[in-house]
């Protein structure tokens, strides 16, 4: 891995969903790996309503790319043991070094 981890994860098997969709999660299933987990958040305004802006947070995090990881999954931190939903997985490619996957992360509250 060549970023710096910060922190463990583990996989969590998604149950069902909630009312609203969202999956919820289960058990804690494999193997714990380490990442790199960077918390974010962006200012979003929504210009057809005259509320005020809200920040939504998120997370990016790196990890090996010899790690399955698939969108719609959930993730547990094991250090703040929040959770937390693929949104996205990318790779980019460099032929010289393995690079790391890069998970585009949100909060799930279950």
């Amino acid at each position: 891995m060549r970023s710096l981890a910060n922190t463990t994860v583990q996989l969590v098997s998604a149950s069902n969903q909630d009312e609203y969709g969202d999956v919820v999660a289960g058990e804690l299933i494999g193997n714990p790996f380490p990442v790199s987990l960077i918390e974010r958040r962006q200012l979003v305004a929504d210009p057809s309503d005259n509320t005020t802006p809200t920040y939504v947070r998120y997370a990016v995090m790196r990890c090996r790319s010899n790690i399955e990881i698939e969108v719609d999954q959930i993730l547990t931190d094991l250090k703040t043991n929040k959770k937390w939903a693929v949104d996205e997985v990318t790779q980019l490619f460099n032929p010289m070094t393995g690079m790391d996957l890069r998970c585009q992360l949100r909060r799930v509250s279950s």
